[in-house]
């Protein structure tokens, strides 16, 4: 079993995470482990005038697992993860959205994707 407190990249991980790994990349974050006993934090950043498109799916064996998104002003776009669920940002109103994992004995896996809609950004 291991104690977790990882700074990568603007997020931060926390807690219990056993025979797996919680990583960001470019336009994703992703998690696959035995255990996930904890919570885990990540900034991302908007591109102003364009509109961002979350997507999220997970697998869960046991345990629970919470994946929400906040535009700063506390308003939670999404609560669970269910599979193939999206949620669309305005980039005129918001500059980063802090996606919240958490995860309570959790074992399995999830995935956030992000995309920004290009025509958007020619309005």
């Amino acid at each position: 079993m291991a104690v977790v407190l990882l700074l990568c990249g603007c997020g931060e991980v926390r807690g219990t995470l056993r025979d797996g790994r919680i990583q960001r990349s470019e336009n994703r974050i992703s998690g696959s482990y035995a255990e996930f006993d904890g919570a885990a934090t990540y900034e991302i950043p908007l591109v102003r005038n364009a509109t961002t498109r979350f997507r999220i799916a997970s697998t869960t064996y046991d345990g629970t697992l919470t994946i929400s998104l906040d535009d700063g002003t506390r308003n939670l776009f999404l609560k669970t993860a269910p599979a193939g669920e999206s949620v669309t940002v305005d980039g005129r109103e918001t500059k980063t959205v802090t996606v919240h994992i958490t995860g309570k004995a959790h074992a399995g896996d999830f995935l956030i994707l992000w995309d920004r809609d290009e025509a958007s950004e020619k309005e």
